[in-house]
């Protein structure tokens, strides 16, 4: 059974170079109702010291799907073809 969590409802890290959300318990954020699956979206923006920014489209890791579930995404692949 799939079930649908808002955004608003994850975990999140923030740093100067990293905004991360969490469906799953990581760093301060811990969640005992939703263990065993996780997501994991990190959008990077690489400070070049010279006051240019370079960001990297979000990427997706997701862990624990067995066979006999469908995850379903949509994220723009990288330059190289692939997630």
């Amino acid at each position: 059974m799939l079930n649908v969590r808002p955004a608003a409802t994850r975990g999140t890290t923030q740093f100067d170079w990293l905004e991360s959300y969490h469906s799953f318990s990581f760093g301060h954020y811990y969640d005992p109702d939703h263990m065993g699956f996780s997501v994991q979206v990190h959008g990077l923006t690489l400070n070049t010291g010279d006051g240019l920014a370079i960001d990297q489209e979000p990427q997706l890791l997701a862990e624990g799907i067995s066979s006999a579930e469908l995850l379903l995404f949509d994220v723009p692949a990288s330059p190289e073809g692939s997630l």
